[in-house]
């Protein structure tokens, strides 16, 4: 099975220059998760906010998304970058703080460890053919892996201890009444976003890997944290998530300017708090999708943001 989205990077970046020395390559890359695809059906302008910041940035812009990618994953891409002969100016990246909870780090259906494995066998032959797409975990691997997961230990004072599996199973449930559809709603803020994360955790590794690979091959690179819906994590859990929120975008980016803490290259945008609760899409269920007004607040913000960085040279 072909692997697009690294299909499209060679082409880009190697087969097209070497084909055609005079090519214009993209001069942004834009990475992203399921945050930059959907749009509400209640929308008049449906437009995706990764096709809203595409469509204006001033410089041709690749876009490649995937719902669940973290940084992990933005990392993965960011060493396929930096062994290609041409590369592009600026990487935009998000850092959706919901990447810090256990559920995207542990769960194998969000991990896409089959993308992982076709990017790290084509990073040992970086001018050979792209790898096709292996299955992800299935069968007994997946559920071992599966059980493995859902036994993970998990405390906060809203869920009390727990477990992963516990915190899925309520997710996943159906409540049959007013209170239980609240302290569902509440339970799923928790997880999401009000368990903390270690220093080690492996999106604050890969972000700093990222910001370190990316660097070293010239190119600039700008974070910014998705907004959440921080009006419904308060009205749900009173003060006791936000603090745990603040310190994660806080380790996400002194993990983004430890490598190169006066970097001019490198910029994070804390936009994790600029959208109300209106402008989300779902209001029992704590995710990051966003309305058109919201799209269109995370658009302006990194798009002013890149034509800086655009704008500063063409050598880098």
């Amino acid at each position: 099975m072909p692997f697009p989205y690294l299909d499209l990077l060679v082409d880009r970046f190697r087969d097209g220059p070497r084909a055609d020395p005079s090519a214009v390559v993209p001069a942004a890359v834009l990475l992203g998760d399921s945050v930059l695809e959907r749009a509400s059906d209640h929308d008049t302008d449906k437009t995706s906010l990764g096709e809203m910041i595409r469509a204006r940035l001033p410089v041709r812009c690749l876009l490649l998304t995937a719902p669940a990618y973290s940084p992990v994953h933005y990392a993965d891409y960011a060493r396929v970058l930096s062994v290609l002969p041409t590369r592009p100016r600026l990487v935009i990246a998000p850092v959706n703080i919901r990447c810090l909870s256990p559920q995207w780090d542990a769960l194998p259906r969000y991990r896409r460890l089959n993308h992982r494995a076709a990017i790290h066998r084509f990073l040992e032959d970086p001018d050979g053919p792209v790898p096709d797409l292996p299955p992800n975990v299935e069968g007994a691997e997946e559920a071992a892996l599966r059980a493995e997961t859902r036994a993970i230990p998990l405390a906060s004072p809203i869920t009390g201890a727990t477990t992963l599996g516990a915190l899925e199973d309520i997710r996943d449930s159906t409540p049959a009444d007013q209170t239980a559809r609240w302290e569902r709603a509440r339970q799923i803020a928790a997880y999401h976003y009000g368990l903390p994360a270690a220093a080690d955790h492996p999106c604050l590794v890969a972000l700093g890997e990222m910001a370190r690979v990316l660097r070293g091959c010239g190119v600039r690179v700008l974070f910014y944290a998705t907004p959440i819906n921080t009006d419904q994590i308060d009205m749900l859990c009173g003060d006791a998530v936000r603090p745990v929120v603040a310190a994660k975008v806080g380790a996400a980016r002194d993990a983004i300017l430890r490598p190169g803490p006066d970097d001019p290259g490198v910029a994070f945008l804390d936009l994790h708090d600029i959208c109300r609760a209106e402008h989300f899409l779902h209001r029992a269920y704590m995710v990051e999708h966003m309305d058109q007004h919201g799209r269109q607040a995370v658009a302006d913000a990194v798009v002013t943001r890149s034509e800086r960085f655009l704008q500063d040279g063409e050598n880098y």
